[in-house]
């Protein structure tokens, strides 16, 4: 919604929008999901760290997270003008897709299967670090086994001793030491941003790994 000289105007999402000096821009709570995104041509003014101008949150690098009544100052970099004025969008449903991960045989048959066949309960203790999940819980084949330190991606589901797996978001950290059942392909990763605390979703094995 755009307040132009106190007239109301509804702007459809997914839109391309032109605002002028002194028009305020009113973004609502979304439609369904979690999250709503705001593209800025020529971007936003932030002194980069690292080359980034993204907030980790928890490395604590970066710019600081915005907070209520913080302005921006819009960037100056040149860009070609959108050539749509309208992006189309379709709601993403169904299983996320994920291949195994590199510690799938350290979890039990029943482990497996149950991570595909189960439906798992977004937690509140969910963050831009990673979605904690409830459900049954995964065995490991031997429990007391240690893992050392490995590199972690984005989308990788991590199993700790508690057997509740945890989905690793952007601020993930680098290294971690619990097992790794699965990994959320790339094409799905981003409908992770939209899922809500309560939600339910599910998963389903699309490569297992090559046993020969």
């Amino acid at each position: 919604m755009v307040n132009h000289m106190g007239q109301l105007r509804e702007i459809p999402r997914d839109s391309q929008l032109h605002l002028g000096a002194g028009d305020e821009l009113i973004i609502r709570a979304p439609t369904w999901g979690l999250r709503s995104y705001l593209a800025v041509r020529h971007g936003i003014k932030v002194d980069p760290v690292l080359g980034s101008a993204s907030t980790d949150t928890l490395a604590r690098l970066g710019p600081q997270p915005l907070a209520a009544r913080d302005r921006l100052e819009l960037g100056h970099e040149e860009v070609e003008h959108p050539p749509i004025d309208h992006a189309a969008h379709r709601r993403p449903n169904g299983p996320l897709r994920a291949i195994a991960g590199p510690r799938f045989d350290w979890f039990t048959a029943k482990a497996a299967s149950l991570l595909v066949t189960s439906s798992w309960i977004v937690t509140p203790a969910s963050d831009r670090i990673g979605l904690r999940l409830s459900g049954p819980a995964l065995e490991r084949r031997d429990p007391g086994r240690e893992l050392p330190t490995e590199p972690m991606e984005t989308g990788a589901i991590q199993v700790p001793h508690d057997g509740q797996p945890v989905v690793l978001g952007p601020d993930r950290p680098t290294t971690g030491g619990y097992s790794v059942i699965a990994v959320i392909i790339d094409a799905d990763r981003d409908r992770l941003a939209q899922v809500q605390p309560g939600d339910v979703i599910e998963i389903r094995l699309i490569e297992l790994p090559d046993t020969r």
